[in-house]
């Protein structure tokens, strides 16, 4: 698929959905603490992050602005921080992390900046 076909709108509904499932596999991760021993303060300083994007990137989609790139450069900017984030407290926490935790934020990281990768290449190639 050529990355130009791609509309914003449906640039937007993917971040939105990625991000909501963050969320979602935080809390699922919170709820099986003995399969990936995330630290109870490591989790409140990430679940909320990933909830806002999605209300964020959801309100993008619907409005469609006319000034789309601008709306989601700043939501790409924002998924490379968080996923440098959680990656940064993965790693202060990789003592109490399980191995499948280590590999969930890895995961969870690669996955981001793929998402991140396409949004900047939609910026960069498609006209306003």
């Amino acid at each position: 698929m050529n990355i130009t076909t791609i509309s914003p709108k449906l640039i937007f509904f993917l971040d939105a959905s990625g991000a909501l499932l963050s969320a979602v596999m935080l809390w699922i991760i919170s709820l099986l603490q003995s399969f990936f021993t995330v630290p109870e303060t490591m989790f409140q300083q990430l679940i909320y992050i990933p909830l806002v994007f999605a209300s964020y990137s959801f309100v993008c989609a619907f409005i469609n602005p006319l000034q789309w790139k601008r709306w989601l450069s700043i939501i790409a900017v924002g998924n490379i921080l968080y996923a440098l984030y959680s990656l940064t407290l993965a790693y202060k926490h990789s003592n109490e992390l399980t191995a499948l935790g280590i590999i969930y934020f890895i995961a969870e990281a690669l996955i981001i900046f793929s998402l991140v990768y396409l949004e900047i290449t939609l910026i960069r190639q498609k006209k306003a």
